[in-house]
């Protein structure tokens, strides 16, 4: 077992060593081949999330999201002084929903209250609507109901 180790940790040494080039080049020297290694990061749907700001009448209140140009969206909600934030792919926004424990009706629910979590909405063809649901950060549902819905307006 060791030994299949020891080969599996050397087996890349291998390789490299393989693809040098000890050729000569024109002036006598030898060349060297240098491995280069290039990460392409995913551009924001910065369209896609255009879509989604403005105003809209949801199942906790009015809302009101913006998009940056960093393509998050971030906005706000009535109910419990609450801010949501995300990302949009295609029609589909996730993120995650907070609500201020001294806001409101938040103050009836007491201090050990759920106050934060994660949602996913996705939006109507025509961009009128939006149907999605919500959890608790520890990913328990509401014993009544995770639907959450808006109109624009």
């Amino acid at each position: 077992m060791r030994r299949l180790l020891l080969l599996l940790a050397l087996s890349p040494l291998v390789l490299l060593v393989g693809c040098g080039d000890s050729n000569s080049d024109s002036t006598g020297g030898t060349s060297a081949t240098t491995a280069v290694t290039t990460t392409i990061a995913a551009a924001p749907d910065t369209d896609a999330a255009a879509a989604w700001s403005g105003s809209w009448r949801s199942s906790f209140g009015a809302m009101e999201l913006s998009a940056g140009a960093d393509g998050r969206v971030t906005g706000t909600y009535a109910y419990c002084g609450g801010t949501v934030t995300g990302t949009v792919s295609g029609t589909v926004f996730t993120g995650t929903w907070a609500e201020d424990p001294s806001s409101g009706s938040c103050q009836k629910r007491g201090a050990t209250a759920d106050t934060s979590g994660d949602f996913t909405f996705t939006m109507n063809g025509d961009g009128t609507s939006f149907e999605g649901s919500w959890t608790y950060a520890d990913g328990r549902k509401n014993s009544g109901g995770d639907r959450w819905t808006g109109t624009r307006g």
